[in-house]
């Protein structure tokens, strides 16, 4: 060859062709590897999920429920107040019924809840008494 002819010489071009030949080798080993490893990781989960149980976050945490119970007694011992404050309550047993059974004074605390739950200062205190007295002379 000629060194002023532009052309490759025959190293270069065996060189360049040896060059292409490792590049396309080594991309088709890494895919291959590519490939196996994303089958070992797929089986390896499905192998841990077999095993282990998922895990779930509580719904709600124990103090979270604590405080849920401690509002909702506070707001029954409020409706209780109003309800014997309207002489609803004529013994003990009355405001037991209502602790064990609340479910009976269903209508009573609906009401009470649809008022905006009135107490002695509220405007719509004496409303919520005479709407249950009503209520209990109509049965």
């Amino acid at each position: 060859m000629d060194e002023n002819n532009p052309q490759f010489n025959f190293d270069e071009v065996l060189f360049n062709m040896i060059k292409n030949a490792i590049k396309a080798a080594s991309i088709e080993m890494y895919q291959d590897t590519q490939d196996m490893f994303d089958e070992s990781k797929e089986l390896m989960e499905a192998q841990l999920d077999a095993i282990i149980e998922d895990v779930e976050e509580p719904k709600t945490l124990t103090l979270e429920r604590m405080q849920e119970m401690v509002d909702d007694y506070k707001e029954m011992g409020e409706f209780a107040d109003v309800m014997d404050n309207i002489g609803y309550f004529k013994t003990t047993q009355d405001v037991v019924k209502l602790l064990t059974t609340p479910q009976a004074y269903k209508r009573q605390y609906l009401l009470w809840v649809e008022l905006g739950k009135p107490n002695l200062n509220d405007d719509m205190y004496e409303r919520f008494g005479q709407a249950v007295w009503n209520r209990e002379n109509l049965e």
